[in-house]
């Protein structure tokens, strides 16, 4: 069976095959239906007839023809055309325009002319951040299997720090003792602090400390703190004075010298004297206890030490050729370093002479009862220079000088 349907201007074409087909009045030019517009009619009809089709009945199939016409009366009053179509053209490129491209760069701010694919761009990025401050901030928290911090700065994981804390805890709570089983209190020791005391009973008993008794016994030790000297040597108007009992046992008395001093010997033998006229100094061996002995020129005192000269001996021996020699000696002291020829001040001056006859000796030996001191310092140094004149035949000369460093 073939069903027609005609509004005047299209015919409606339902075959026994159930293809459909449309065709326009005789009349023809612009408001038409094209071709594409009838191939999307010919498929939307082509599904309302395969519906049809399922229909159980022929009054139902009817019924939906009836309503096909509807359809097509519809779609044909208001006719697809050329310009609808370049405006559907436009709608869609203006939406196209809308979602944008793949290539379209990213939207910097909220407002302005983005695209669809612009905005999402702007809104991945900031995804993107906040993805990438949660996972820092999941990292900064740590794992379970984090070890305690082993100090209170540097970077460590929130779960490192927490177990520091919990640790730290622990500590603590192990010093804190345990509640009092009878009272249910803290046991507290007050060994280290003042306490409050006060009378089971009054009066209190006798020779029991009393504010009076405080008040003298603070005035008798401030006199008697008045009275008493700071600590170390001082003045006699300054000292307390130390009075010995008249039936003492005696007391002994012993010199610091015998107690801390060191004997020296600074000496040389049979030396031959220098140039004629030329000043020298002579170089001496030291002795110094039982120490190891050294020569030179320049002698230091230990600071803060006395050396005590006790004697000079000097010794002039003319040569195998009688020849007249005079000679002198000059012990020198240089209070800021080594002594030198020019060394002032010279303490004390000798001077040995020899007339023209082979091997004389001249000597001088000089006692000092209360010792010559001389008190060193860290730079402070002695020395010993001689000068001779003679002719030709230079003579020989012997030094000792002795004392002690106390």
């Amino acid at each position: 069976m073939v069903t027609r349907v005609n509004d005047g201007k299209n015919t409606l074409k339902i075959n026994e095959d159930g293809s459909i087909n449309i065709s326009s009045g005789s009349g023809g030019g612009g408001g038409g239906s094209t071709e594409s517009g009838q191939i999307i009619t010919n498929q939307k009809l082509d599904d309302i007839y395969t519906e049809l089709q399922s229909v159980s009945t022929e009054a139902k199939q009817d019924v939906q023809i009836t309503k096909l016409d509807d359809i097509y009366i519809k779609l044909s009053s208001n006719p697809s055309t050329e310009t609808k179509q370049d405006n559907s053209i436009t709608k869609l490129s203006d939406i196209n325009n809308s979602i944008g491209g793949t290539s379209d760069v990213l939207a910097t701010n909220d407002s302005g002319s983005w695209s669809s694919i612009s905005l999402l761009k702007r809104i991945s990025s900031f995804l993107s951040s906040i993805y990438t401050s949660t996972l820092s901030l999941i990292l900064s928290q740590g794992n379970t299997t984090d070890v305690s911090a082993t100090t209170d700065t540097g970077n460590f994981s929130i779960i490192s720090l927490i177990k520091r804390s919990l640790v730290n805890w622990t500590t603590l709570h192990s010093k804190v003792p345990t509640l009092s089983t009878t009272s249910g209190r803290l046991n507290v020791d007050n060994s280290g602090v003042t306490q409050p005391i006060s009378a089971v009973s009054l009066p209190l008993p006798l020779d029991a400390s009393t504010s009076a008794n405080q008040t003298i016994t603070n005035s008798s030790l401030s006199s008697i703190d008045t009275k008493t000297p700071s600590l170390g040597q001082n003045t006699m108007i300054n000292s307390t004075p130390v009075v010995i009992a008249s039936d003492h046992t005696p007391i002994v008395i012993s010199d610091i010298r015998d107690t801390s001093k060191v004997s020296i010997q600074l000496y040389t033998t049979n030396v031959i004297a220098p140039a004629t006229n030329v000043e020298t100094l002579i170089t001496l061996t030291k002795s110094s206890g039982i120490n190891a002995t050294t020569t030179g020129t320049s002698f230091t005192i230990s600071n803060g030490k006395r050396f005590r000269i006790t004697s000079l001996n000097l010794a002039i021996r003319g040569s195998a050729t009688a020849t007249v020699t005079s000679n002198i000696f000059s012990l020198r002291v240089n209070p800021l370093g080594a002594v030198t020829t020019t060394t002032t001040p010279i303490i004390f001056r000798v001077r040995l002479a020899t007339p023209t006859t082979a091997n004389i000796v001249d000597r001088m030996s000089i006692p000092f009862p209360e010792g010559l001191d001389i008190v060193g310092t860290s730079t402070l140094q002695i020395g010993l220079s001689i000068i001779s004149t003679y002719v030709n035949n230079a003579p020989t000369y012997d030094v000792l000088i002795s004392g002690y460093e106390f």
